[in-house]
């Protein structure tokens, strides 16, 4: 057990140094990062422009059910990151044995970026 301890932070960065060379990290990686720059600007930027409630539930009945403060924009962006990232980390471990299932974590990353980015994109320009 205390073999396993010293070489796991290795094994890791082994696993990342190789997961870095691959196509599908390198686009994930550029898009999640522009996404998560142009997200938050973009809502920072229109934010005195904003009105007291934007639409976000996009789920919930027609009427004041699919309103929420400005506030809750940044959900968005946030979230694409937090998907970005525990798919990169779930990635590490299963890189070598499941190279499909990599690939498709990583796409699965790319659309919700750009899906993040666009929602957000379009609550702005549809309030403003």
């Amino acid at each position: 057990m205390l073999r396993i301890l010293p070489e796991f932070p290795s094994a890791i960065r082994h696993k990342f140094r190789v997961l870095k060379k691959n196509w599908m990290f390198s686009a994930a990686s550029s898009f999640a990062l522009v996404s998560a720059l142009i997200s938050p600007a973009a809502i920072i930027i229109t934010w005195k422009n904003l009105p007291p409630v934007v639409p976000l539930w996009f789920s919930r009945p027609w009427g004041a059910d699919r309103l929420a403060f400005p506030a809750f924009l940044f959900l968005l962006p946030l979230s694409a990151i937090v998907i970005y990232v525990t798919n990169s980390f779930i990635s590490l471990f299963y890189l070598l044995e499941y190279r499909i299932f990599v690939q498709l974590m990583l796409l699965i990353s790319i659309i919700v970026s750009s899906l993040a980015l666009l929602v957000t994109v379009q609550i702005l320009l549809l309030v403003l």
